[in-house]
């Protein structure tokens, strides 16, 4: 399941799982952000907060990292920003 909590422009959240959900991808509101880049100037980032909350029964952890991981590479490959 999907929960878009940015619509509400809330930034992050933890959202709760019951039966028979497994997982919750939680979006919180895109924000700009100051960040030093690679050769220490200060530049402005696009930030998207991404929360994933999973049942570890039927979930290992490294698989949830690895999905949040692969999830960013998508966004970043498809929108040409750093997230």
């Amino acid at each position: 399941m999907i929960t878009n909590f940015g619509s509400l422009g809330v930034t992050n959240g933890v959202p709760a799982i019951s039966a028979p959900m497994i997982a919750v991808l939680c979006v919180g509101a895109l924000q700009e952000k100051a960040m030093r880049d690679a050769g220490d100037r200060l530049v402005f980032r696009s930030v998207l907060p991404l929360t994933l909350v999973f049942d570890h029964r039927p979930v290992d952890g490294a698989y949830a990292g690895r999905f949040l991981e692969a999830l960013k590479d998508m966004i970043e490959k498809d929108t040409g920003r750093v997230f």
